[in-house]
């Protein structure tokens, strides 16, 4: 697992190794890569939609959740971290090591079993953060669909900028691309193809991309933005200290942090029993076991058990039924953890889970043991139970709710 920086390292400025300009073609300054700024406060829980969980996936080298807000380890929870990374305009959201936080433009390219991301918040002992070198991620999803292939014309001219005091203005420089055959094609490309609103130029073959403005960025007199790309002399690529800035709004979010969320769905609801898929794994309907008249299914056998959460199999009629999620139990550590997940428009209202070495003599799922009433427009839940090797019975309720 990566070591997350303290903020007093993460607050060391840039400096130029050179204080003489160079002429045009020269190689550009010998910028040290920039490190993020603080973060800015998170969102309020009831200022944005809340984020999907997506799932587990292996740390990636190199990172693709890159931003590290330096967040209090000891008090992480899922809340804490998606609202952090909302605010400073990503759409993923990571958590790793029990209280780690990072966010991203991109998810990690590798996905890995649930089971591995067994290590619970420290904020909150009934959510998971990720294990070590595993992530727990989270999707915001009022991003749009983008088509990568013409990214580059997405992005529309902002002036002349200056740069950050402390931080860069923009974030990341491209290194991976030749100075001195830059363009502002070239540039945007790059920064189009990891998902990055923010495109800048500078000094004449360099490449910035990021997220937000940073370190008190604000418009200059065009007359500051006048040394020509190294790789197209008829445009434009900053100055000594300013640059020439783009914007992508297709690679922002349609509801930022302070826009007042969409109302969770509560006008019609709905009855959905998890149908496990895996193998090995049996599904009984209720029917048969004389435990109820209703559809709905007892699994039984091993761990890890995944499957379908359906609504309106009557007659357990799959066939007739609607998929509104899905779910997954596991062992972890001497634990079992059941995730439900759904996605938009079907939500969560509330969580039953059985578990035993038997079914129940009658189904009532209020009296399952285990049981969550879940936030308005809730997409995840989940519960911790101690893991017990005789007991492979399963009940997986979930109430649903969705606009009519």
């Amino acid at each position: 697992m990566k070591v997350v920086l303290s903020s007093a390292v993460a607050a060391i400025a840039l400096i130029s190794s050179t204080t003489a300009i160079p002429t045009i073609n020269q190689e550009p300054r010998d910028l040290q890569r920039r490190t993020d700024a603080p973060p800015l406060p998170p969102c309020s829980q009831n200022n944005y939609s809340p984020f999907t969980y997506v799932g587990c996936f292996v740390e990636p080298n190199p990172q693709s959740l890159q931003y590290y807000p330096h967040l209090v380890f000891s008090t992480m929870t899922v809340e804490t971290c998606t609202a952090t990374c909302k605010s400073n305009g990503f759409k993923y959201a990571g958590l790793i090591y029990f209280g780690n936080c990072q966010c991203g433009t991109m998810l990690p390219p590798t996905r890995a079993p649930e089971s591995e991301c067994d290590a619970p918040c420290n904020g909150n002992q009934d959510q998971m953060c990720g294990s070590n070198q595993r992530f727990s991620i989270y999707s915001d999803n009022t991003y749009p669909t983008v088509d990568l292939s013409t990214i580059a014309s997405q992005y529309t001219p902002k002036g002349c900028y200056s740069e950050g005091v402390g931080f860069r203005a923009v974030s990341y420089r491209q290194d991976q691309l030749d100075s001195t055959t830059l363009s502002t094609a070239k540039c945007l490309a790059a920064c189009g193809a990891e998902y990055y609103p923010l495109a800048a130029t500078e000094y004449y073959g360099e490449c910035y991309c990021g997220y937000k403005l940073q370190g008190g960025s604000t418009p200059a007199d065009p007359t500051n933005c006048n040394l020509p790309c190294n790789g197209a002399p008829s445009e434009l690529c900053g100055g000594a200290g300013y640059l020439n800035l783009y914007e992508a709004t297709i690679l922002e979010s349609t509801a930022p942090c302070g826009a007042q969320p969409p109302p969770p769905p509560t006008t019609c609801s709905g009855t959905a029993y998890g149908y496990a898929t895996s193998t090995g794994d049996v599904d009984k309907t209720f029917v048969s076991l004389n435990i109820g008249k209703n559809w709905g299914w007892v699994i039984q056998g091993p761990v890890t058990v995944s499957g379908n959460l359906y609504m309106g199999a009557g007659g357990n009629d799959i066939s007739k039924a609607t998929i509104v999620g899905t779910f997954t139990i596991a062992k972890v550590g001497s634990n079992l953890v059941i995730i439900y997940t759904t996605n938009a428009p079907w939500y969560l209202s509330s969580t039953h889970f059985y578990y035993g070495a038997s079914y129940p003599a009658k189904i009532a799922p209020g009296k399952f043991g285990n049981g969550h009433s879940t936030q308005a427009g809730s997409t995840t839940d989940s519960f911790t139970v101690p893991y017990d090797g005789n007991m492979a019975t399963y009940i997986v309720h979930a109430g649903i709710s969705y606009q009519c």
